[in-house]
């Protein structure tokens, strides 16, 4: 009984060891990003709540994922700023308003406890892109990812502390999906 016990356990703790160390490929993002993300004060998460937030499914039904980061335009010969992919968790179409799937960037102000939108200076388009039920991953077969240039910012105005958003309605229901990431870039 204790053999058999013991033996099953050894499984168990190889299988865990086995998938630890040949993590998927949807985390390598996550576990290899070097911008870590910040904590804005109960306050703030209020006030984003209460401009943005409201009658949401937040982080739940959609989210995104952050795929690169780029500190400074110089890190990257394309000038890339940003890379991210939209996942779908839900059973149902969710339509978004443009092909960046209604990304909206704010940076908190923590003096005035205000969140201040960082406008892109090229428009995201108005053509709605729809995200299908239940894609949950990335690559050029689920067509979900949208990346952003340095270029298509004024350099100056891009804050320290970023929260990335995106925002979508889901075709059957109309429920209002919010997903997003925070991202520190370095001084």
């Amino acid at each position: 009984m204790i053999r058999k016990y013991i033996k099953s356990l050894g499984i168990v703790l190889a299988v865990a060891i086995l998938a630890s160390i040949s993590a998927p490929l949807w985390l390598y993002p996550i576990l290899n990003r070097t911008n870590i993300g910040f904590s804005p004060s109960q306050e703030m998460e209020q006030e984003f709540a209460k401009q943005v937030l409201v009658n949401a499914d937040v982080n739940t039904g959609v989210t995104i994922q952050l795929l690169s980061f780029h500190d400074d335009a110089t890190d990257t010969q394309a000038g890339e700023f940003f890379d991210y992919a939209v996942l779908n968790h839900t059973d149902e179409p969710i339509n978004f308003p443009n092909a960046a799937y209604g990304l909206r960037i704010f940076s908190p102000d923590e003096a005035s406890h205000q969140w201040r939108e960082v406008i892109p200076v090229i428009p995201l388009g108005t053509d709605t892109t729809q995200l299908l039920p239940k894609t949950e991953s990335y690559g050029h077969k689920t067509n979900n990812s949208f990346f952003m240039l340095y270029s298509d910012f004024d350099n100056m105005d891009i804050p320290q502390k970023l929260r990335i958003c995106v925002f979508g309605v889901g075709k059957l229901t109309g429920k209002k999906y919010v997903a997003f990431v925070d991202v520190l870039r370095k001084e």
